[in-house]
């Protein structure tokens, strides 16, 4: 592990190895004694080792800088004295030369060639130290995005890790009692709860619920809990399946007053073990502990248990280990992670400090414009690192550290707001790609939990220095150009690139009384007779131009555009519930089915009125009708669709399980990645059957269930086609997601088009998502994707992919859609095939 800590990309292999090392051990754990308690603690120091080793990869990036640029700076005063000194020895041998000369002639020419000689030297010295000056800039900031790259990767899949970790120790949840331990004991018997009686001296008693008093393999195995783990007896009890969703333990403190004889219910006896034994004196109870067998299950069985107790009780930490040591270790952990946020935002103001060289300034203005550009987009890179740290940090840390992290998020908020006033430049209206992530951010901060960190009077200071900043970001729509970044002082330029029309060229009503009269005097002048010249020319070529129907007539008659749209409505009545996403599209709410009960999903599109929206408005409806009349179970299927005056509502199937995206952020095993393809491809192979191109296909659009099913939706994109016979050029639109566009939709779009071979592609990159946890090119900007995409360059094949898995991916990546295979040929690869078994997960 150490070894792999230390080379310079640790991340492409350091995630998988943890967790197969990991679920190797939890599964021999079980059979040796204490073993659980003594690998939840190892693993925790070895994940909060790696994180300690993130921060000095960190550390030492910077010192690196601070190095190099040190041995650069001298290098460069080394040069620039050796230059000082040869002109020096030039000179002297000028005047040597000059002392012994008899010609006149000689004393006159000799110095002024000299000087001429030195003069052209000196200028080519100064562009070759400009020119190095700027590589030797620019290198400094590539090494800096890459070090922001791998160390986002590093952290990226540490705190995966981590996270692991936490779910599979932390199974219980601590209470507050809000009534006495007698009381308490009483609400367990009213709730019809058992206790468990073993045969050692504890300082706690143990409760089941009454349900599972039957289930002896699940008591045991609730006694025994240290860690999470796959449940061994499940396959072969169907009883003991459905009880350990719904089993838990109570421990509840014993003192003077609480004992054993104060119980008068239900009582089990357990006959403890060994391992048992040991179990249940490492555990360490201050008031009242519930524990579960899998930290999935918590939540809910938390929820429950709390209507079960009503008042007398009230949760005090939402998930923690029952076991002391691990819980010592795993905040031993949580600790280090918040140590690496700090290092993590020392790091970003030391780059900051050290990447806005001083020799910027001294530049002529394009020179210097470019590397401020370059620095402003290190610089982000750099806070976006720290924005997605922050937000995978919220889910590792306990209650009591969230308020900390709140504390800190603000303060990095505020930092990189105040970076991006002073250093970039002022938008023009659009909200840019760039700052989406931090205006996320942003989104995150202004959560009420983290907003009441804040006191009362710096709550407005707060949403004002917002305000401030998203009016910086977005600006405004103006003829004038903002000024570039280290120009703020430079005057305004107007941005017109036209001439200015005969009545622009008039003076205007504003004109001040010397101009008048001016101009009433000259009014016979000559050149009032050029712009009434002018006047007719123009006049002349408008009724050409008219006659020609090439432009309009200008009417005082006003007729406003008849927006009206037909209302149309689908066959059932609906009741619309909760809104659960938003988007570029619109919003997509719940909707219940009244008719039969059925959940459905409900998007609302807004219809934007323009002067072509009556026929785009029909093609997306018959667009809908046909997709209406395709069933088939890897299909989400739709409904119906209405449209109400300015929208569209569309009704289709509701997926409870959210997006492949969401489910592979930290990759899938292959056996998952098998199952999913196999199920798009037969999405797939339906649609292009009924001729029908999805063109968006992507890991956010497919859909999973709680059955396990795989389901493709979101058709915002495809088209039908008109014929059944698969060629390359079968449509010229571009539409789509640029990160999942094949070759053909960027270089052949206007001349030859694409097809069904441009899903293939798509599919291919849906394959590298669930496989690495991210889209193709996801560090590019769309435009680089289309330039490299054009040029011939194919996502990269992951190497944790199989033999068969990584022959079918350069299929998908086939350059020339004529030799892509289809979805059929592809559904007949080794790679989708998988065993009943595997179709069973």
């Amino acid at each position: 592990m150490n070894n792999l800590q230390n080379l310079p990309d640790a991340s492409q292999s350091l995630k998988n190895t943890l967790e197969e090392e990991w679920a190797f051990t939890k599964s021999i754990c079980p059979f040796v004694i204490g073993g659980e308690a003594e690998a939840g603690k190892r693993f925790s120091a070895l994940a909060s080792g790696l994180l300690s080793s993130i921060a000095d990869f960190l550390e030492n990036g910077v010192d690196e800088f601070y190095t190099k640029g040190n041995e650069s700076e001298e290098e460069t005063v080394c040069k620039e004295n050796g230059h000082d000194k040869e002109g020096e020895r030039d000179m002297k041998e000028v005047k040597t030369t000059s002392s012994h000369a008899i010609n006149n002639a000689e004393l006159e020419t000799n110095p002024d060639d000299t000087a001429l000689d030195k003069s052209t030297d000196d200028e080519a010295y100064h562009k070759d130290k400009v020119l190095k000056l700027r590589h030797r800039i620019q290198q400094t900031f590539r090494d800096s995005k890459n070090l922001f790259r791998e160390g986002r990767e590093r952290t990226s899949k540490a705190l995966g890790f981590a996270k692991m970790l936490r779910n599979d120790l932390e199974l219980a949840a601590s209470y507050k009692m809000n009534v006495s331990k007698v009381e308490i004991i009483s609400k367990l018997e009213e709730m019809k709860h058992v206790l468990v009686s073993v045969p050692l001296s504890l300082s706690y008693l143990i409760f089941i619920p009454e349900r599972i008093l039957k289930n002896q393999k699940l008591i045991l195995q609730l006694l025994n809990v240290t860690c999470g783990k796959e449940d061994c007896y499940s396959h072969t009890d169907p009883t003991h399946d459905q009880d350990i969703n719904r089993g838990y333990l109570l421990m509840l403190q014993c003192d003077n007053d609480v004992n054993k004889q104060s119980w008068k219910g239900s009582t089990v006896h357990v006959d403890a073990t060994a391992q048992t034994a040991i179990a249940l004196s490492h555990i360490a109870v201050d008031s009242l502990m519930l524990v579960v067998t899998h930290s999935s299950v918590l939540y809910a069985i938390q929820e429950e248990f709390s209507k079960l107790m009503d008042t007398t009780v009230e949760v005090f930490q939402e998930q923690i280990s029952c076991h002391q040591a691990i819980s010592e270790s795993l905040a031993e952990l949580k600790a280090t992670a918040m140590h690496l946020r700090q290092n993590i935002s020392s790091t970003l103001l030391q780059l900051k400090e050290k990447l806005y060289f001083v020799e910027i300034n001294k530049m002529d203005t394009k020179e210097r414009n470019h590397l401020l550009g370059l620095y402003c987009v290190t610089i982000i890179k750099g806070y976006n690192f720290g924005f997605e740290y922050h937000r995978e940090l919220q889910r590792l840390v306990s209650d009591e550290q969230k308020i900390e992290l709140g504390k800190c998020m603000i303060s990095f908020a505020r930092e990189w707001m105040n970076f991006i006033s002073e250093k970039w430049e002022k938008g023009r209206g659009r909200r840019p790609t760039w700052a989406n992530q931090g205006l996320e951010f942003l989104v995150s901060v202004c959560d009420p939990k983290i907003m009441e960190l804040l006191p009362e009077s710096e709550i407005s200071v707060f949403i004002s220095e917002i305000k401030s900043c998203l009016d910086h970001i977005v600006g405004r729509s103006s003829t004038v150009k903002s000024p570039t970044p280290g120009s703020a002082t430079s005057p305004d330029v107007y941005g017109y690139t036209r001439f200015p029309s005969v009545e622009e060229s008039r003076p205007s009503a504003g004109s001040s009384d010397s101009l008048s009269t001016l101009a009433a005097k000259d009014r016979h002048s000559r050149s009032a007779h050029i712009l009434q010249s002018i006047n007719n020319l123009e006049n002349k070529r408008n009724k050409k131009l008219q006659k020609s129907h090439i432009i309009g007539y200008i009417t005082n008659k006003t007729s406003d555009l008849d927006l009206r749209i037909r209302v149309r409505r689908v066959n059932f009545r609906w009741q619309r519930g909760i809104k659960i996403g938003e988007g570029t599209f619109g919003k997509v709410y719940t909707a219940v089915n009244v008719d039969t009960g059925e959940l459905m999903a409900m998007k609302e599109m807004k219809l934007k009125p323009t002067n072509k929206m009556r026929n785009p408005l029909k093609e997306l409806v018959e667009e809908m009708n046909n997709l209406e009349g395709i069933s088939h179970p890897n299909l989400v299927k739709y409904y119906g669709a209405e449209v109400q005056k300015d929208e569209m509502i569309i009704f289709m199937e509701y997926c409870d399980r959210g997006t492949i995206k969401e489910a592979s952020k930290l990759g899938l095993p292959e056996s998952i990645i098998r199952l999913y393809t196999r199920e798009i491809l037969k999405a797939l192979c339906h649609l292009h059957e009924n001729g029908i191109i999805h063109r968006d296909l992507k890991g956010a659009n497919v859909f999973l269930t709680s059955d396990g099913a795989v389901k493709l939706g979101d058709f915002g994109c495809s088209v039908k086609l008109k014929s059944h016979s698969t060629i390359p050029g079968e449509i010229s639109d571009l539409v789509g997601t640029t990160a999942y566009m094949a070759p053909e939709v960027f270089t052949r779009n206007d001349s030859e088009g694409h097809g069904r071979a441009a899903d293939i592609w798509s599919l291919g990159c849906v394959v590298y998502e669930m496989s690495t946890g991210k889209q193709p090119w996801y560090d590019q900007h769309p435009y680089q994707i289309m330039f490299l995409v054009g040029l011939g360059n194919v996502p990269p094949i992951p190497e944790n992919l199989s033999r068969e898995g990584k022959e079918f991916l350069k299929h998908c990546f086939e350059m020339e859609p004529s030799r892509r295979p289809c979805a059929i040929d592809l559904l007949n690869h080794p790679f989708p095939k998988v065993s009943d078994e595997d179709m069973n997960l």
